[in-house]
């Protein structure tokens, strides 16, 4: 679907311009709370596509209500990078696992193919 594609070229084009922003321009990370699993559901299903094309699952380990205080557009870059290159790496048939796990005062998360 051509219509997707585009959509998910043009959101990821968006996150490079921001990311590359921050390291011209070194600018300070605008911090507020993000429901972290909904964040990470919601960046899955960008990725859902290109994985499909290559028989790769997508396991989210959710917690459920992990709500953090953080900058958005840092966390996106993040999972967008550690996502895309999961995918461009892991075999086909294969599956990648997405965990979040509270440390209490921060949060982990990792990606596993």
């Amino acid at each position: 679907n051509l219509s997707v594609h585009l959509d998910r070229n043009r959101f990821l084009l968006e996150n490079l311009l921001n990311w590359s922003s921050t390291q011209l321009y070194d600018i300070e990370p605008l911090k507020a709370e993000l429901n972290l699993d909904e964040f990470i559901i919601d960046t899955i299903k960008f990725y859902q596509i290109e994985a499909s094309r290559k028989n790769i699952k997508l396991e989210f380990k959710k917690l459920g209500n992990a709500v953090g205080y953080t900058d958005k557009n840092i966390v996106q870059i993040v999972i967008n990078n550690l996502l895309n290159n999961a995918i461009k790496f892991s075999h086909k048939n294969s599956c990648i696992e997405i965990e979040l796990e509270d440390q209490g005062n921060h949060f982990i998360i990792t990606v596993t193919d």
